[in-house]
């Protein structure tokens, strides 16, 4: 009784397939690049990416359909393209990653490089840097263009920027799933106290929750229509002339 062989795909297919997605994994909570060149030879490169089949290639394998023709099953229909770690991932576990998951993770992957077709590929550092450079300006912290910064320089910067216009705070910014968190503190040897007064959409929902925080310990939380401070540094941070309609007051912890 002879072995039966795997119906593999062409290299013809594979080189389609992996340009198809510009040598990106095509798992949505991955997008890895693939392959990078070698050092020691300026001719080749290094490819980390698989072709991995969709519905399994020989018996017994993951997702395996008997129905399917050889030619289905080498054809690119039944082909995705991913990173090593991910097409290991997914013939472990099967059940987890069915085939009408696969062909839509490799629609997806498709049309993501359709849309941003040339356009530029920018390194994770560098996103986050234009993400956090877009948030800040909101509040009047500039940072330069020729500035690559990680996300610790910038809290440097905000804290530095927020106690030039106020020497009273001590400001600790961090940036947390996709928010601005500030963490506001006053230096012990002000004389000159700093207010803020938040102005509630709701008064007495904000009595209420204002209770439970005396009362409870509970953290306070509750749409806001107007912030007022005496400080400078305080108002970069609290946006003026809020829409209550589009700004919602974060859960603010407050010790007792």
């Amino acid at each position: 009784m002879s072995k039966r062989t795997r119906d593999n795909f062409t290299q013809r297919t594979i080189d389609a397939l992996r340009r198809r997605v510009s040598n990106c994994c095509s798992n949505p909570e991955c997008y890895v690049l693939t392959v990078e060149p070698q050092a020691t030879d300026p001719t080749k490169v290094i490819d980390t990416g698989v072709a991995a089949h969709i519905c399994a290639a020989s018996i017994g394998g993951p997702r395996y359909k008997a129905e399917m023709t050889t030619e289905e099953r080498k054809d690119i229909n039944n082909a995705i393209w991913l990173c090593a770690h991910c097409s290991i991932k997914i013939d472990r576990e099967p059940e987890a990653y069915p085939a009408p998951l696969l062909h839509h993770w490799k629609k997806e992957a498709e049309h993501r490089i359709k849309i941003n077709s040339n356009s530029r590929l920018y390194t994770q550092n560098e996103a986050d840097y234009k993400v956090h450079r877009t948030l800040l300006q909101g509040i009047g912290v500039n940072l330069s263009d020729r500035m690559q910064t990680s996300i610790s320089e910038v809290a440097r910067a905000v804290k530095s920027y927020i106690h030039k216009l106020d020497p009273r705070l001590d400001v600790e910014y961090s940036f947390i799933n996709g928010s601005n968190h500030f963490e506001i503190n006053v230096k012990e040897d002000t004389d000159d106290p700093v207010i803020i007064n938040f102005i509630p959409i709701d008064p007495s929902e904000y009595n209420e929750k204002f209770s439970d925080l005396i009362d409870h310990g509970q953290t306070l939380s509750c749409d806001i229509a107007k912030v007022t401070t005496n400080s400078l540094g305080l108002d970069s941070i609290f946006p003026q002339n809020l829409d209550p309609r589009q700004y919602r007051g974060q859960p603010i912890p407050l010790n007792s």
